[in-house]
């Protein structure tokens, strides 16, 4: 699996995705999952990334496209940086959060 983060260009920015993913959360609706998500993201918000899109991913079966294996609710995160040396120190940021909403 990748990061999750990625580097924009014009303008330059850091984003990334955090998920919830319903096989985790048998029975749990969709605002739910991307409340989920959107907890992983605190930190981040209050160094001043903002929410972009949020939406559903179904993961299909490789053998079977027809079968749908999971849904994850995914909400995508970004901060725009005024150099590179910033987003570098972004990047380290965001891969230090956890991505992927877990039950405890």
């Amino acid at each position: 699996m990748d990061s999750g983060i990625v580097v924009g260009a014009e303008p330059l920015r850091v984003g990334f995705v955090v998920r919830a993913q319903r096989n985790d959360f048998p029975g749990a609706a969709d605002e739910q999952l991307f409340e989920r998500a959107r907890g992983l993201a605190e930190p981040a918000v209050a160094r001043g990334y903002t929410e972009g899109e949020a939406a559903l991913r179904d993961v299909r079966d490789p053998g079977d496209g027809e079968r749908t294996l999971d849904t994850w609710c995914e909400v995508k995160f970004e901060k725009p940086v005024a150099s590179l040396e910033l987003a570098v120190s972004e990047v380290g940021f965001a891969l230090s959060l956890e991505k992927t909403a877990l039950p405890r």
